[in-house]
């Protein structure tokens, strides 16, 4: 990979060297991301009171300005596109499905890098979704009307021409890719199987952990994955008891409560004691990973900020607690130091 990184260079590719001009979108993961979120809680809400909400709504709330709304507004502006007249218009069920297949690259991850040259243009959110916008305005205008039911068979066909147009692995091939390792590497074998008990083991604890569930959520993904992109419609006119399952499954890990402190959330499925565990385990590590970054780039003494996490303790049980990890790991205390 060295190599044909080092050959493009070389033949001066734009973009991939010193002194090139680059493309940068005038947005990007931050935007499309935000966009996603508040279009899926309009479109909760929209459908939730019934259909009763309008635009005009959701303007007075403050929901439609900012970084929440600068995706939708280019949407629209790259599609020569008013805002649609209600947000059941199939215009927002399209801007939701492009959003999802721009944060969702597979090129370099889960598959092997195809055209180096196009890498940075197959992979940066922004860039595509311009690319996306402009497919559907030049060579498929028809998906503008076609989100009708948010369907998986609508998800499917919509996303496999957007992506065949603009040379991309498909939402649901990147799955597919994904799902194989749960069955074929012994390695991923075994970390689902810890996932299935919610007990992990100790090696980059928190890595096992998040890998395992992003595993588990591109296993739903395919077999679903209109409710992935349109759960807010999901979870109002399309709820049932197993969509109900699948969407508590997958939500945070770990919340804060209303006196600030972080609890684990119940998981279906999952013995209580072990996502205790678990929960104590992963922010045991995070705060190693926290004392372990402030020895390499931070000057003076060790800092202890770890009252986010509860409330219950007083700081220097805090203190104790989290020098513990450390010891362990380098058969040393953060109290045997001595800032020069």
């Amino acid at each position: 990979m060295g190599k044909r990184i080092f050959k493009i260079k070389k033949n001066k590719i734009q973009g991939h060297y010193y002194g090139s001009d680059i493309n940068i979108a005038p947005f990007g993961l931050k935007e499309i991301y935000e966009g996603q979120a508040r279009f899926t809680q309009i479109q909760f809400l929209y459908f939730a009171s019934n259909k009763n909400l309008t635009w005009d709504d959701f303007k007075n709330l403050g929901m439609l300005s900012g970084v929440y709304f600068e995706a939708f507004e280019y949407f629209l502006e790259i599609l020569k596109e008013n805002i649609p007249e209600t947000i059941d218009n199939p215009l927002v069920g399209l801007f939701l499905l492009v959003c999802d297949i721009s944060i969702n690259p597979g090129e370099g991850f889960p598959n092997e890098i195809q055209d180096f040259e196009q890498f940075i243009n197959n992979i940066d959110p922004g860039i595509r979704f311009i690319r996306l916008c402009e497919t559907i305005k030049k060579d498929f205008p028809e998906v503008k009307y076609q989100i009708i039911d948010y369907s998986s068979a609508e998800y499917f066909s919509i996303s496999l021409k957007l992506c065949n147009s603009i040379n991309i692995p498909t939402p649901m091939e990147i799955s597919e890719k994904i799902n194989t390792w749960s069955s074929s590497i012994e390695s991923i074998i075994k970390l689902m199987e810890e996932e299935k008990e919610f007990t992990f083991d100790e090696g980059n604890f928190p890595i096992r952990l998040i890998f395992s569930r992003f595993i588990k959520f591109q296993q739903d993904k395919l077999k679903n994955p209109a409710f992935f992109c349109w759960s807010g419609i999901y979870t109002t006119v399309y709820n049932d008891t197993q969509l109900e399952k699948l969407f508590k499954e997958h939500e945070a890990l770990f919340i804060d409560g209303i006196d600030g402190d972080i609890y684990p959330r119940l998981l279906p499925n999952k013995s209580e004691l072990n996502i205790s565990n678990t929960m104590n385990k992963f922010y045991s590590w995070i705060t190693l990973y926290d004392l372990t970054r402030q020895w390499i780039i931070k000057e003076g003494e060790f800092k202890y900020d770890y009252l986010w996490l509860t409330s219950k303790l007083p700081q220097n049980e805090i203190e104790k607690w989290a020098k513990e990890p450390f010891k362990l790991l380098f058969k040393c205390s953060p109290d045997e130091f001595t800032s020069i």
